[in-house]
């Protein structure tokens, strides 16, 4: 299980997370540290908290939930890429500092069919999670049921 303080900076993720860093990661949520003001590149540009959200064209805004920003590395992720690792995108594994493309990445990266299927599995394992019908709860239950059984039957034979 990686600390607290490790998965809240998405860059410093293992390129694999077991099963178990994965549940936790979507219990919490994603950890989003939106900042004032942004470190510029060398081509003077920088991110903006305008990306956070999506303008479409009838003037509704969107939030771009799964968009992380990190501090450290001053890149974006893609939270749920970069959480079932199925894709090859810079998004998901090490991050895009690109702020010139930036608006044409994320509405391309939007519709890929990687993050459509990562973004469904995220919101998939966090419903499961929240009414425990994941894998993991259903075979804890058979394993607390099997030693409650071999308890009792112990105790009958050794009263």
């Amino acid at each position: 299980m990686l600390p607290f303080c490790t998965w809240e900076e998405i860059s410093d993720w293992p390129q694999t997370l077991t099963n178990h860093n994965i549940q936790e990661i979507v219990i919490n949520g994603p950890v989003n540290r939106q900042l004032n003001s942004y470190p510029r590149n060398y081509d003077n540009r920088s991110f903006s908290l305008s990306f956070f959200c999506r303008k479409i064209s009838n003037g509704e805004s969107h939030p771009r939930s799964w968009l992380i920003y990190s501090e450290k590395v001053n890149k974006i992720f893609c939270f749920c890429c970069k959480l079932f690792n199925i894709t090859d995108t810079s998004l998901a594994r090490t991050g895009s500092a690109d702020w010139r493309h930036l608006s044409q990445n994320l509405t391309r990266h939007k519709v890929s069919v990687d993050h459509i299927e990562n973004f469904g599995n995220r919101i998939e394992l966090k419903r499961r999670l929240q009414s425990s019908k994941t894998v993991d709860c259903s075979t804890e239950k058979q394993l607390l049921n099997e030693i409650d059984r071999w308890n009792n039957a112990l105790k009958r034979k050794f009263p």
